[in-house]
């Protein structure tokens, strides 16, 4: 399989793999591979690195935005817009949902998290550099549980369920 050819297939296995539930995701993604170690190792890989790249993006956000002086909720705010754009502009550039819009995704909410407990552990008097480090691991902690374990925050469904005659 040519690189391009083998990157773009891991590039589609790995957003049809979180829409797998956790129970049913280790064997669809084993069929998926068909034997081929590498393209496996390149999805788990790429869901490695956007958890990663989420925290480092959202705690570095916040970071700028306390620097500048703004309070907590704008913190918050920034350090999580930060954070969720690149996988916004990622998903966009492959014509996919973002996974900040897809139903229950715990993407954003991880980066508030994380946020939250970095701006607690300063008020409580812990380094800056620590804050930051417990922030970004806290975020990764999150979204590895919500990939890995298929967590999912419950979604709000409008419709016709409370139909009246």
């Amino acid at each position: 399989m040519a690189s391009d050819e083998h990157l773009r297939r891991a590039l589609e296995l790995f957003d049809a793999a979180l829409e797998q539930p956790e129970p049913q995701r280790e064997a669809w993604l084993h069929a998926q591979y068909a034997g081929d170690a590498a393209l496996l190792a390149q999805v788990r890989a790429l869901l490695a690195a956007d958890a990663l790249g989420l925290a480092l993006f959202a705690i570095s956000g916040a970071r700028i935005a306390e620097a500048a002086g703004f309070g907590g909720i704008v913190v918050v705010i920034l350090g999580t817009m930060t954070g969720v754009a690149g996988g916004v502009f990622r998903d966009m550039l492959l014509a996919e949902i973002p996974l900040l819009l897809r139903d229950g995704e715990i993407y954003a909410t991880a980066a508030i998290a994380g946020i939250v407990i970095y701006l607690l552990l300063q008020s409580a008097g812990t380094e800056r550099l620590t804050a930051g480090y417990a922030g970004m691991s806290a975020v990764v902690v999150i979204r590895f549980a919500a990939i890995f374990l298929n967590l999912r925050m419950p979604a709000l469904r409008l419709g016709d369920s409370g139909k009246r005659d």
